[in-house]
């Protein structure tokens, strides 16, 4: 019995420290510095320090710190764009025409002014579908 009840504790402390990761690796996503991503989650900058010392984002890779870089880059110009009606957002999904608000998706980060305009439904199936892709060429790699 306590060989289960062990597992299930294990099971659940790796469960919480992969959604606190994925939360600071979130907030950085949607900022520039530490303390602003402490901002974004409520959190002190000391409390934000600690948990990103624990899971080791100190050492995010060059690569992944100029994807987080770049991904800010693009959405904030396409925001400032919206704002200054340089870019109309339209109020029908290009994918399935439904009708509401629409979120840019950048295909390509580098090219920050091309999106494609999703409602929520269509923006959310485009991004599994692309961690699908992702996985699967991790998976398949000699």
């Amino acid at each position: 019995m306590k060989a289960i009840e062990q597992a299930a504790t294990l099971n659940f402390e790796e469960l919480v420290n992969e959604f606190e990761r994925e939360h600071l690796v979130w907030a950085l996503t949607r900022t520039v510095t530490k303390s602003s991503a402490a901002k974004l989650l409520g959190m002190s900058y000391r409390s934000f320090r600690h948990y990103f010392v624990k899971h080791n984002l100190k050492n995010l890779g060059v690569d992944e710190v100029r994807i987080i870089s770049t991904k800010n880059l693009a959405r904030n110009m396409v925001s400032r764009a919206v704002k200054q009606g340089k870019v109309v957002r339209p109020s029908t999904c290009t994918r399935c025409g439904a009708r509401g608000k629409t979120h840019g998706h950048h295909l390509d980060y580098t090219q920050p002014l091309m999106v494609v305009w999703l409602c929520n439904p269509c923006h959310s199936l485009e991004h599994s579908l692309m961690r699908l892709k992702e996985r699967e060429s991790k998976n398949f790699k000699l």
